[in-house]
């Protein structure tokens, strides 16, 4: 268990800022679903709402992923049409760190909690790449970009349900570097 905190403070001295969201351009359905690819808090908390959902829902872990990305459609609508919300980049750093704390931690969640937390998560998700994005590049990008996340669901989920203890090693070492990276952002952008 050293090792994995060791490899996750190592890793975050060669991260960025998390700048994934104001200033790139989406102006395609391709543009869009590669961007969850390319944006590391994205890339991360998509695949993380996989692992989890496997945790919380073993038969059904397609709900809290479909939940996300019906959210995050909607939060990118609502920042399309102006709704902004103030330190939305310290904020989805928090949902980087919530979101590592909950693949970290071995509870099950009320159905209720797990519900609304993958709610808030996708709403904050979408208002960020909403803003950035004009009424003529919506469509096609939310389109590419609910692609793109549903893949990293789909992998997450696919993470999740595997049982070798190598995947157990990355899913554990994933958590720690979440927290880790989550909380470098937070400060950076502070």
């Amino acid at each position: 268990m050293r090792n994995i905190h060791t490899i996750g403070l190592g890793l975050l001295f060669f991260s960025q800022l998390a700048l994934a969201h104001p200033g790139h351009g989406f102006d395609s359905v391709l543009a869009g679903f590669f961007h969850p690819f390319a944006g590391m808090d994205h890339l991360l908390v998509m695949l993380a709402v996989g692992i989890w959902a496997t945790r919380q829902h073993h038969n059904a872990p397609w709900k809290l992923p479909f939940i996300f990305m019906l959210l995050m459609a909607a939060g990118m609508l609502f920042g399309a049409w102006g709704y902004q919300i103030n330190g939305l980049e310290t904020t989805i750093a928090a949902t980087v760190i919530a979101m590592g704390l909950l693949l970290a931690s071995t509870l099950r969640q009320p159905a209720s909690v797990t519900v609304f937390m993958t709610m808030l998560f996708a709403v904050l998700h979408g208002m960020a790449h909403g803003q950035e994005l004009s009424n003529q590049q919506l469509l096609a990008a939310m389109l590419g970009m609910l692609l793109g996340t549903g893949c990293l669901h789909l992998m997450g989920v696919w993470l999740g349900l595997q049982q070798r203890p190598l995947l157990n090693w990355f899913r554990q070492g994933l958590a720690c570097f979440m927290i880790a990276i989550g909380a470098y952002w937070s400060l950076m952008s502070l």
